[in-house]
């Protein structure tokens, strides 16, 4: 029920400064918080100002079990991790 997104001038500087804003709330918060909580809220929050972005998943295998990781992209780029999280 969110409006849809469209591409704007500055989208991509909004998208970083909303990651990183529902990450440090996250953690000040005290609640449980996941990846996946924050990369939502944080699209959530971008699709209401039309910025176009997507959740990205991703699922390691190692000898300890799997590990599962979700983030946000603005156009393939990180906005709320590490730039070289998808490598």
């Amino acid at each position: 029920l969110s409006p849809a997104p469209t591409r704007g001038r500055g989208a991509g500087a909004v998208a970083v400064h909303v990651g990183r804003t529902v990450n440090r709330l996250a953690g000040r918060a005290g609640l449980e918080d996941s990846c996946l909580r924050r990369s939502l809220v944080a699209w959530w929050v971008l699709r209401w100002k039309g910025v176009p972005t997507e959740v990205c998943l991703g699922m390691q295998l190692s000898p300890d079990g799997p590990a599962a990781h979700a983030w946000l992209e603005y156009e393939g780029i990180p906005v709320n991790d590490l730039p070289d999280i998808a490598l």
